[in-house]
Order: structure tokens, then sequence, then C-alpha cells
């Protein structure tokens, strides 16, 4: 399309409709990649590079564990700070239950002595 897009035979117009064309399918075979699992993979910023940049299956796999264990030590954290959280409140709860039974108590001693 750009080897002649300049040439006098050629039309703007006539380029300019090849270029949205050429986006157009761009755009849909990208789409259909995407759909299919081949475009998961990431796409290489320099053309030049393109065949060394597609990272191995094993380089795959060492950066798929390594955000599962990353996961799975944030997910662990979490729990464990939850853990903490529900030891401190239940704490809170029993003492809190356990002065209002004292006060309780009281009264009703105080309020059995009166009668």
């Amino acid at each position: 399309i750009s080897q002649h897009a300049y040439q006098a035979s050629n039309s703007p117009a006539q380029t300019e409709a090849d270029l949205i064309a050429l986006d157009q399918t761009l755009h849909a075979l990208a789409d259909f990649l995407k759909t299919t699992g081949v475009g998961a993979y990431p796409l290489p910023s320099d053309p030049q590079s393109a065949a060394s940049a597609f990272p191995t299956e094993q380089h795959l796999i060492t950066e798929m564990n390594r955000e599962v264990q990353f996961l799975y030590e944030k997910l662990k954290r979490i729990q464990e700070s939850s853990g903490v959280v529900a030891q401190h409140l239940s704490t809170l709860d029993t003492t809190r239950t356990d002065t209002l039974a004292r006060k309780t108590t009281a009264r009703l001693q105080n309020w059995s002595e009166g009668v």
C-alpha cells in the first residue's frame, strides 16, 4: 500500500481508504488473536527484536510461578492480619461482656440489698 501511495497515479482518497481498511483489518486480527489465546503473548515494540523478544515456555512458567507465589504470600498476610484483628475484637468483646456482667451483678446486689 505505502510503496505507491504518493505516486501520481494514486489518489490521496484511495490511499486513505486503503490505510483505513488496513487499520480495520489489523484490529480484527488483533481481536481474533486475543480470543484464540495466541494474542495473550506480549507483542514486541521493536520489530527487529521480534524473534528474540518472545519469552520461552519455561520463562512464562517461571514468571507465572513467581506471580502465584507473590499472590499467595499477599493472601497469607491478609489472612494473618484478619486473624489478629478477630482475636483483638474477641478479646474486647469478652472484656466488655465481663465488665457488663460485673456491673449488672453489682446493681442486682445493690437492688436486692435495698429491697
